[in-house]
Formats: C-alpha cells, structure tokens, sequence
C-alpha cells in the first residue's frame, strides 16, 4: 500500500469515531493546501511552523497532563483545548467518566493532517470543534470542566480561548447591580427598564438595586429659584449632585455591590467612584446619548471601568478620552413596558390616536420637516420643547408641549395608523443619514406599531429594507404618508418582521446579559470566593438542616454578605417562638458580638 493510501485510510478511521462540530467530513478529508507547515519528529509530536503543539515526547507528557488533569475528567462534560497529534485525547478517554469530551481545534489542517498520521484509540464520546468556537459558547457550560495544555495558547485563537474561559469561570458567579439613574431628562425612563431587564436575567445577577436620583428632581430644580446668577445656579446643582452621589457609599455599606452602572446624565463624582472601586465595585456608564451633542464623556470617561456607547464613531473618541473598556451597545426595548396588548378604551383613542403621530421633543430638523405636512388632516405631535406659539404647531402640538409618560407614549403608538420616526439631528436642518438608532425604533417595534423612519447607518445591522418602511426626504415622506394610509395590509407586514426580530434581539435582557457577559469576562471581578466555600460546604455536609440551607440560600439571592448579622436579621423582628435554627444562629451572632468586644477593649 502507499504511504499516501495509508494516510488516507487513517484518516477515513479516525472520521469514523468521532463526531465534528463546525465542519463537514469531506472538508477535512480535502487535501486542501495551507500556508503552515506540518511535520512530525522522531518520536510522533506534531510540530506547526517549527512550533511544538504536542510534549517533544508526546506519549509520556500526554501521560503527565492526564494525571495532573484526572480530576477535571470526572465530570458529565469536559473541553480540551487543542488536538495536537491526539495523544493527550487517547490518555484522556482512559480516565474519562462523563458522556461528552469536547476537544476544540482551530485549525482543521492541523486536525486533518495529525489524523493522518496514525490510527488513534478514539470512542463515540469524542466531539471536535473544528474552525469557528462559537458552538461552545452555546452550550450549557455550567458543569462544564477545561483543560489546556500549555503548547495550545501559542495558537492564533490564543484571546479567544482567554475570553470564553473567563466567561465560564464566571457564569456561576452572579454579581450584584447597582443602576443609577439621572436627576433629569431623557434618560430617566431607561432605569425602570434596565432594572425589569436584570430581575429576568437569573444567572447573571441576583437582586439589582436602584438609585433613582431622579426623585430628588424636584429640590434639584428648587435651587433655580434661589438666585437669578446662572453662574452660581450650575455651583448649586453642583453641589447637590455631588451630595446625592455619595449616598452609593452609604448604600453599599448596608449591601454590597459588585457592578455600579450608571446611566448617562446620572450625576457621577470622581472621588466617589475611587472610594467604590478600592472596594472593588466595578463602574460603568452606559452613555445612551448622541456623543456629538452631549459632550460630558469628554471628563467622565477616564473615570470609569466600562464605557458603553450608542455610536460605533463614539468609540475611538472615548477611548482617546482615557476610558479603559469601550464598547457599542445600541438602545432597545422592553417587553414589560412596550406593549401590543394594551387595552385602548375609546376614551383613550380618541385622545392619543390619529392617523399619524409623533412623540419626541422639538428639535429644530424636526421642526423644519413637520412643518412641509402640517397640512394633513389627522396628524398630532407630542413631547417637549415644541413652539406651541407658533402656527402651525399651536395646531398640531398636544397638551401643551408636555412631557408624554411611558404608558402614554405606548397608547400614543397603539392608536396611530402610522408613527413618525424621526431622529434628531444638529448636522441637518431636515433628515440626515445619522449612525445612532434612537430607543423610539425599538419602542415602536415591541408595540407592533407601524413606523416611518429615516434612514441610519446602524438600522442596517439591525432590520433588512424588508423589515422596515424609512423615508429619505420630505417628497419621499409625503408620497409614503399618502401610500401607507391607504394600504393596511402593508402597513401590517412591516410591523411582524420588525416585531420578529426586535422582540428576539433587541431587549433590554438582551443588552444588560451582553453588558454583563462584557464586563465578566474582562476578569475584574473575581467572583465571591466566600460564597463559593459556603456552598461548597453545603453541599459537601448531609447533616446540615434544611432551615439553615434555605436561610443561607435566601442570603444569597437577596445579595448579602454571608455575615452572620444578614442571616439573624429578621429573627429579631418575627413573632412566636424560635426554631431550633434560629437558636442557634442567635447564639452564634451574640458570641460573635461579644468576641468581636473583647478585641477592641484589648
């Protein structure tokens, strides 16, 4: 037989003993030419490029990692990082007791090329990543155990394989948020959002936390009326600002938290950010504003961990602003709050509805484009800062240019055939292609309401033309206003594709888990050791009573410090006699009082 043939035999043997991930038989089974080069040393190691991927002496050091690794191949599922000449596998499949050994291989010439080699001791168990990484990521990798060889991380997919083994060191870690939100301004309905979206996410955060500042909005805006000097007005709010930033130091005292993110405008203190950080609190700002308009990022970004911002443009801006993580993260919509199902009473449809609607404040492009079809016979605008003096928007503008509630805007958007989408510019005077998609579109999406959109640079990665209506000038909005009022049925297509996928991809779970997945797997949050010993114990200890479990648990979920004060707190305040647990647990907290007395007198 030919040294060729025999290769091509082996290789057909190996195939037929494994199952592959990422890549069909016949691709590897191609003699496909590579730029690398591969060879084999005397004793059978795989070399690439002249770089070991194997031990020099293959058998033997597959032999040694295995005994070093023996206990992470005690589980239902295993990941081995790297296929090298397949020894260490072989070793492995010894000692193995689960059901599934992962083995993740880049480069599928490598693969192809050590299977050819030799004929290889494999079983059914085997499953190989070849090429592209991302079916690990999918998988439940909560039992999961990793193995790396250390000739492995010389491979291209070297920060890669870093980021998804951070990711799962830290998908059993559940980290506490801190949201805090703005005193004013277009920001303030975000926090109500993100806090339904961190209550949902389960696994990756327990017990979100609020600091809504925006209800301290009213002696906020008092300090106007305390001097005429706008000077000595900004001094004021200032001050206040700072003051109600340091009540974070105070709430953290009461209850840890490991993530504190703030929402743009959110009043931020340096100093406090210092003092939150040196407790090891990790702080971002999620900057939802058009960074060319809204220019604060400019001194705030040096002062957080994780930047995250609406504009792809906005990213190498920030991060020449001294930000250490930056990072595009769109707006979207909540499903809690963004409703198709609202119940519209008459009453309701005949205040907010018409045939065509916009909700959004005044800004001078939106003035300008309203006023070419101020003519039309149903058309209403509400929102802020409009020029209700002015004809013919004395007409047009509703409840005197008030800010409109959330639940107002979703009945605004569920009783107009169609809803006008324009963003605000300070580029144009009427409609520009501008990249940031506003929260607006998603809104509109999750309420199954028809849109008009202007044209983005981002909206392409978000929806196809099919799945959306836009216009791209005043004539084009006039002749597509005319259009879509007389054709429901095309209305009603656009408004189940931009639902499909809006409601699939676009939420705020979506984006807090994207956010949290981020800030992870950046490895500056260790994890709570502390919590993981006491489970740990827990588990390991069959005599520990069910009662004592369930309170340590609770502790946990309600984002405690395991502290013996957290787990005796409501023991004080309950009624009736105490259980054997709470007897206990109340004695330990007395005696630990009374040592921790002694130390200080002493």
């Amino acid at each position: 037989m030919e040294p060729n043939q025999t290769k091509q035999q082996f290789l057909l043997d190996n195939l037929g003993k494994i199952t592959l991930i990422g890549a069909e038989s016949s691709q590897l089974m191609a003699n496909a030419q590579s730029q690398r080069q591969y060879s084999l040393n005397e004793r059978g190691a795989v070399s690439v490029d002249g770089v070991y991927v194997d031990h020099i002496n293959p058998e033997s050091g597959a032999k040694t990692w295995v005994e070093k690794n023996r206990d992470s191949l005690k589980s239902r599922r295993a990941f081995i990082l790297g296929f090298g000449g397949g020894y260490h596998i072989e070793v492995a499949l010894s000692q193995f007791t689960g059901d599934e050994l992962y083995v993740v291989e880049p480069d599928r010439h490598l693969l192809r090329f050590a299977m050819s080699q030799r004929s290889m001791t494999l079983d059914p168990r085997v499953r190989i990543v070849v090429g592209d990484l991302s079916p690990i990521v999918d998988l439940d990798l909560s039992d999961a155990k990793f193995l790396i060889r250390s000739q492995y991380l010389a491979s291209e997919a070297h920060e890669q394989i870093k980021s998804l083994l951070r990711k799962h060191r830290t998908l059993n870690y559940r980290p506490r948020v801190m949201i805090v939100g703005p005193i004013d301004g277009g920001t303030l309905p975000i926090i109500p959002y993100c806090y339904d979206a961190l209550q949902k996410l389960g696994p990756l955060n327990r017990n979100p936390r609020v600091l809504d500042i925006g209800q301290f909005g009213d002696g906020f805006r008092y300090l106007d009326t305390l001097s005429e000097d706008n000077y000595r007005k900004g001094i004021m709010r200032s001050k206040v600002a700072i003051a109600l930033s340091t009540l974070l130091t105070d709430l953290y005292e009461e209850r840890a938290f490991d993530i504190c993110l703030f929402l743009a405008q959110a009043p931020i203190n340096p100093v406090i950010l210092d003092e939150l950080r040196k407790k090891g609190v990790q702080t971002a700002l999620w900057f939802t504003e058009d960074y060319l308009r809204f220019t604060s990022w400019q001194e705030q970004a040096k002062n957080f961990d994780f930047v995250f911002c609406i504009q792809k443009k906005a990213i190498e801006p920030i991060r020449n602003a001294k930000a250490k993580y930056v990072s595009y993260l769109p707006m979207a919509a909540s499903p809690a709050f963004h409703r198709a199902d609202l119940a519209i009473t008459p009453e309701d449809q005949e205040r907010f509805g018409s045939d065509v609607s916009f909700v959004g404040a005044g800004y001078y492009n939106r003035v300008q484009v309203f006023l070419s079809i101020a003519y039309l016979r149903s058309f209403k605008i509400w929102g802020s800062e409009w020029p209700i003096h002015r004809d013919p928007f004395n007409n047009l503008v509703q409840e005197e240019s008030r800010r409109v509630s959330t639940l107002e805007s979703v009945k605004i958007f569920n009783s107009s055939q169609i809803n006008l989408n324009l963003h605000s510019s300070r580029e144009v005077d009427g409609i520009d292609n501008g990249d940031f998609v506003n929260p607006r579109f998603f809104e509109l999406a999750l309420c199954r309401a028809f849109q008009l959109v202007d044209p983005r640079v981002h909206l392409a990665e978000i929806v196809g033309p099919e799945d959306v209506a836009t216009f791209s000038s005043v004539g084009d909005l006039k002749e597509k206003i005319s259009y879509f009022l007389a054709q429901p049925a095309a209305r009603q297509r656009y408004i189940d594709r931009c639902y499909e996928i809006v409601s699939r991809h676009h939420t705020y779970e979506k984006r807090l888990e994207q956010m949290l997945h981020i800030i992870l797997e950046s490895g500056r949050i260790k994890g709570d050791a502390v919590w993981e010993q006491v489970f740990r114990r827990l588990k390991d200890n069959d005599k520990i009573e069910d009662e004592f479990r369930e309170r340590i648990t609770k502790s946990y979920e309600n984002g405690y410090d395991p502290k013996l004060a957290y787990l005796t707190d409501d023991i004080y305040l309950g009624k009736g006699n105490l259980s054997n647990v709470e007897q206990k647990l109340l004695f330990l907290y007395h005696v630990n009082r009374q040592v921790s007395r002694r130390a200080e007198i002493t």
